[in-house]
């Protein structure tokens, strides 16, 4: 469930990199960021297609495959531009719709309570990135145009999991210390991002 869900966050990723060459933004970095997600997506993906216990998980992670070869190509031919944002984020959209589902049907066919929480965990992840990413998507005059709206969105699903976490059952007094720093972690980043 941790590695599945680990693909939302770096399609996310991936496209904040793209965001970033595009804006001159720590260039060098997004382009070592960019091939070290696109290879631990690569890698992680054909872990998964070879682990899929059941017919309903090989096929969505053969769906997974064929959206991530169109993200992959998106990613290598269309230049990071303001115009060509709208058609990469759609691209990113489908690999992160597969990816949750592949987490969920993995954490269903788990039984266990404990992976609700593995799973939670890592959209977090999975949302920080996203709130980069569309942090950047404002920064171009000519955008996606609903960015703000979804940059709204992922902060309030954010703010709320951590609560949820904060709150499980499950979570010991080590873990909840761990999510204490994270909530301060994240007020200077919400504080960013008003910035």
């Amino acid at each position: 469930v941790n590695q599945a869900g680990r693909q939302r966050m770096l399609s996310q990723r991936l496209a904040k990199t793209w965001l970033a060459l595009g804006q001159q933004v720590q260039p060098e970095r997004a382009r070592r960021l960019m091939a070290e997600s696109s290879a631990l997506f690569e890698r992680q993906l054909l872990a998964l297609q070879a682990f899929a216990p059941t017919t309903r998980l090989r096929s969505t992670y053969a769906a997974l495959g064929q959206a991530w070869t169109r993200y992959q190509q998106g990613l290598g031919s269309l230049a990071p531009t303001a115009a060509n944002s709208a058609a990469l984020l759609a691209l990113d959209a489908a690999v992160l719709a597969l990816a949750h589902q592949g987490t969920g049907e993995l954490e269903a066919l788990a039984a266990q309570p404990v992976t609700r929480w593995v799973n939670l965990a890592g959209r977090q992840r999975m949302l920080s990135q996203r709130l980069a990413k569309y942090f950047l998507v404002q920064r171009w005059p000519a955008g996606v145009a609903d960015a703000a709206r979804q940059s709204e969105a992922a902060q309030q699903e954010f703010v709320a999991a951590l609560t949820l976490l904060h709150d499980a059952p499950e979570a010991t007094p080590a873990i909840r210390e761990q999510l204490r720093l994270g909530q301060q972690q994240w007020g200077f980043f919400a504080n960013a991002l008003a910035q």
